[in-house]
């Protein structure tokens, strides 16, 4: 009888310990999987940037020229905000509707992150990465000097015009 005991009190430990093993394999695997997502939308998110530059300088120079710009955009992110860049020197700061309170655009951060001079290309939610290109025009006829654009499917389509020194981003109609 004193055997059966002891081989019973083995194989509860053996359950015990399977378990335990079992739990910390499905825990690393779940942290694994996390970081691989968070990893892949990171990546994706460097690539809307890096696009968007590089429409933006490819297509400035070109006066006159339009052009349809898609961009992809990771899942998660509702808006891209474009603003309108300033001159830091000067003492007042033009109007945009991400700082308007009243405005349906209104965010924070987004403010906080232009009348900084940080960003004027921005993301909601907020996102870590700075997108900040200095030949970035805003149409004259808006009067907020901001353009903010929801994603379908994915993606954000834009009208993109050539004016020199600058590149004149709207929403493409």
């Amino acid at each position: 009888m004193r055997s059966s005991r002891k081989a019973q009190a083995q194989q509860i430990f053996i359950y015990i310990l399977a378990i335990v093993l079992a739990g910390l394999i499905f825990l690393y695997g779940y942290r694994a999987i996390s970081g691989f997502l968070g990893e892949t939308e990171r990546v994706n998110l460097v690539n809307f940037q890096k696009e968007l530059e590089r429409e933006i300088r490819t297509i400035a120079p070109d006066t006159g020229t339009v052009r349809k710009v898609e961009l992809s955009l990771p899942s998660r992110y509702e808006k891209v905000c474009f603003v309108d860049k300033y001159d830091p020197g000067t003492t007042s700061l033009p109007s945009n509707g991400v700082c308007d309170e009243a405005h349906e655009d209104y965010n924070a951060l987004m403010c906080d992150a232009w009348e900084s001079y940080t960003q004027n290309v921005m993301l909601e939610p907020w996102a870590d990465i700075k997108i900040k290109t200095p030949d970035l025009e805003i149409p004259p006829e808006d009067e907020l000097n901001s353009l903010c654009v929801e994603p379908i499917n994915g993606r954000i389509t834009l009208r993109v015009e050539g004016l020199g020194k600058k590149a004149r981003v709207s929403e493409w109609q």
